[in-house]
């Protein structure tokens, strides 16, 4: 075994999987904030701001966000989907959670 072979619990498969989901979500990322860009800019130019739009397409923009942050640990850490998925309930829950 080579002395510097980098150590991870992904399988270069898993690892190639993870990495193509991660660069998909960051183009729907991208897509996803030019859209908000334009509903904004459209409802400026109606002067008719909808702020539970605006803020439905934010939330949509954080999940999106939140995942790509999920995959990049994933795959900095060698970690699999399995345990990413439970790392991504464990956060939805604690954000549902009504705060004291």
């Amino acid at each position: 075994m080579p002395l510097l072979r980098r150590r991870s619990g992904l399988s270069g498969r898993e690892r190639s999987r993870l990495r193509k989901h991660l660069d998909e979500l960051i183009e729907e990322r991208e897509d996803q904030l030019r859209e908000l860009g334009g509903i904004a800019l459209d409802m400026h130019r109606r002067d008719e701001v909808e702020v539970n739009v605006l803020e439905g397409r934010a939330e949509e923009i954080t999940e999106t966000e939140e995942e790509i942050q999920l995959l990049q640990i994933g795959l900095e850490q060698g970690i699999g989907v399995e345990e990413l998925q439970k790392m991504a309930i464990a956060r939805r829950e604690a954000r549902a959670a009504p705060e004291d």
